[in-house]
């Protein structure tokens, strides 16, 4: 058996480890309004039928980090003034304590200041800024952006692009963080207003890839424990 093989096992284990975590986040978010689910990229990927064998005297199995599954989800129409949806892939843009931040997730509400704020209270960015809906009357978005008060347009909602959306890193929430290296592109797609996006992340699927990934683990694991069992016995063996 040796190092070799139980250096296989354990890469196998942590990357099996890995994908788990992302799986089960696909599976408890596939119903979560904007959510984008997020795919394990492997530098070597086993065959479905992973047998005890196979593990242990197999190569070293790593994993890279995960990317983000742009596909834009489900429309779902609630006929809510204050719900938005960009059926063509776009973000809308929110304003955070450590800057901006993008999102699918367009259930808007109007906080007791007047400010257009998200699901989590964080305001909702314009082309101008902070939109502020002063008077209490009724706020409509246009399928242009537009958001009006009482049919006197305040402001347009800031909507971004990327060409390379699945490099946006998530921050939980619907939220995610553009790195240095991708700019947001303005954008002037058409908004579908009363109406949401909903979860791209698929519980047949996420629940089917669970179930393997689980037992991959639990093999990886017992790779582990008789790697380390031969290796002991030759221990003992040796030293008499």
């Amino acid at each position: 058996m040796g190092a070799e093989a139980l250096y296989s096992a354990l890469s196998g284990a942590v990357a099996r480890e890995r994908a788990l975590e992302v799986v089960s986040n696909n599976l408890a978010n596939s119903s979560t309004s904007g959510y984008m689910a997020q795919r394990s990229t492997f530098a070597e990927v086993l065959a479905e039928s992973v047998n005890d064998e196979a593990v242990v005297g197999g190569s070293q199995v790593s994993i890279g980090e995960s990317r983000l599954d742009t596909r834009v989800g489900p429309l779902h129409q609630t006929d809510r003034a204050l719900d938005a949806a960009l059926p063509e892939g776009g973000f809308f843009v929110v304003s955070t304590p450590s800057g901006e931040r993008f999102t699918r997730a367009g259930s808007f509400q109007v906080a007791p200041d007047g400010l257009l704020v998200n699901a989590s209270g964080l305001p909702v960015l314009g082309r101008a800024g902070p939109i502020h809906l002063e008077g209490g009357g009724l706020v409509k978005i246009e399928p242009s952006g537009a958001v009006s008060v009482d049919g006197s347009t305040v402001d347009t909602l800031r909507i971004v692009t990327f060409e390379r959306p699945s490099a946006l890193i998530p921050e939980g929430e619907s939220l995610h963080r553009a790195p240095d290296a991708l700019t947001p592109l303005e954008s002037e797609q058409p908004v579908a207003s009363g109406a949401l996006v909903g979860s791209n992340a698929n519980p047949i699927r996420a629940m089917t890839e669970l179930v393997a990934v689980s037992r991959a683990f639990e093999i990886y694991n017992r790779a582990i424990e008789t790697v380390s069992a031969v290796d002991q016995t030759a221990i003992n063996k040796i030293i008499g």
